[in-house]
């Protein structure tokens, strides 16, 4: 199965459950030389978004910003968006006011920040549970507990926002 295709969750709810395609950006600053030169990150992400036309992204954001090194996180709608932009961006570089050096950019794909399989029998192990039932809710490496939803998102349009007992 593709990674750009919904799995379905509550088709008649019209809810599916989609992977998120994820690029980190990283933009390695020159030394600043110049005592009051700034640097604008607002400026270095319209250079980005610029050199990824003709994909747009979801969301755009700063997710860490110093000195030497600013790196952002862009979300796209499909991992063929993704793969696009990180050919467009990978290796290189945007030209900012003030620097007489292009600053280099390197783009990849966010690693998943999700527990694998030895992780999670890791987690049980070190809590001293000495076995786990892959059978029983809540003991697998691929369950997933979500709470706080709706009701009315899993009821019939004919039981008047009441869910359905079946």
């Amino acid at each position: 199965m593709a990674d750009d295709v919904p799995i379905s969750f509550f088709p008649t709810g019209g809810l599916y459950l989609k992977t998120l395609a994820i690029l980190m950006i990283e933009v390695r600053l020159p030394e600043i030389r110049n005592p009051g030169l700034t640097v604008s990150n607002w400026e270095i992400m319209e250079k980005i978004k610029e050199k990824s036309k003709p994909v747009d992204y979801q969301n755009l954001r700063v997710s860490s910003s110093a000195r030497e090194l600013i790196r952002f996180e862009g979300e796209f709608e499909t991992i063929r968006a993704l793969r696009k932009v990180t050919l467009l961006l990978n290796g290189k570089s945007i030209k900012i006011r003030g620097f007489h050096d292009a600053l280099r950019i390197r783009a990849y794909q966010s690693e998943s920040d999700h527990p694998t399989q030895i992780h999670w029998e890791g987690h049980f192990n070190d809590r001293g549970v000495p076995s786990f039932d892959e059978g029983k809710p809540g003991e697998r490496a691929d369950t997933v507990h979500i709470k706080g939803l709706p009701v009315r998102w899993f009821s019939s349009k004919s039981s008047n926002g009441r869910p359905c007992p079946k």
